[in-house]
């Protein structure tokens, strides 16, 4: 008990953990980046893509496949007959929504949420599907391949060696969710104002661990008490490429996201997930909450 009370403190105070997961988690997915069905699927990145189901990029010396929403992604790929669409949904996006899940519940209880509030906006909502054609903004599972080599990459360079194949910024989910990479190194985080190679503690913590960080949602439901955490990638020249994966926590698109009460906020709007995401995804890279 001491324990979990711990890990609240610190969450609240830095807006990221090392947290192990009750089950262990599948390695970074690497085997789908070189199979002929990714070249077959690849199609150019929008800045802010909401495609419902999967969606498969490739930019500028990067791959991501993204899977939104289980019932779409299994339309998309032949009902579900596929077997490597099958093992991609048992082997990486199950577990991996399921993890992801389990510790948003347990982290917003701690804050001061409830369960029927976490429920209502996050799992439940009003059980209502999409209409045809409408964006989707909900929690999504993600794999990435970073090239090893900087010139396939519009990229800056770190403070140090190696350039950034990705380069900072904060998501905007309630919290992100990813295990160590292909390669265990790479992931820095911001922290009390200085760069650290999180990744290094993530792999000594042992494969059952995940780094666990506050986005922009987390942000806006505790008017800013809970940091979101900046983050990038930082690779050597001419490394492995890197393949990782994570999960993001976001709300139903069409439900009121819950806020704790705060008597000194001047923000007393009631937004919807997709309201959240929108203020975020048109250019904006953080959001003043107080100042809309």
């Amino acid at each position: 008990q001491r324990r979990v009370r711990d890990t609240h403190v610190f969450f609240k105070q830095h807006g990221w953990a090392i947290l192990k997961c009750a089950d262990n988690l599948p390695q970074p997915l690497q085997s789908y980046f070189a199979s002929p069905i990714a070249e077959k699927r690849a199609n150019p990145m929008s800045p802010d893509d909401r495609t419902w189901g999967w969606h498969h990029m490739t930019h500028q010396g990067k791959e991501i496949l993204k899977v939104r929403d289980v019932t779409s992604f299994e339309k998309g790929w032949k009902a579900g007959k596929d077997a490597t669409a099958q093992d991609l949904l048992s082997d990486y996006y199950s577990p991996m929504n399921k993890c992801g899940l389990e510790i948003a519940r347990h982290l917003l209880r701690g804050i001061g949420f409830t369960t029927e509030e976490f429920e209502k906006a996050f799992v439940a909502g009003d059980q209502r599907r999409p209409s045809e054609g409408e964006e989707p903004y909900s929690s999504f599972f993600e794999a990435f391949r970073y090239s090893g080599t900087p010139l396939s990459h519009t990229f800056h360079h770190s403070d140090g060696a190696g350039f950034t194949p990705c380069d900072s910024h904060f998501d905007i989910g309630c919290i992100t969710v990813t295990t160590a990479s292909s390669i265990g190194q790479g992931m820095q985080i911001k922290h009390e104002g200085q760069w650290i190679d999180i990744e290094k503690s993530l792999v000594d913590a042992g494969a059952s661990h995940v780094l666990v960080f506050a986005g922009e949602l987390m942000d806006y439901m505790t008017h800013s008490a809970i940091p979101k955490v900046e983050h990038r990638v930082i690779m050597a020249t001419g490394s492995l490429p890197r393949h990782s994966s994570i999960f993001e926590v976001l709300p139903l698109p069409w439900v009121v996201v819950p806020r704790l009460a705060n008597a000194d906020s001047t923000d007393t709007l009631q937004r919807t997930g997709k309201e959240v995401f929108h203020l975020r995804s048109m250019g904006r890279s953080s959001v003043n909450w107080n100042a809309e």
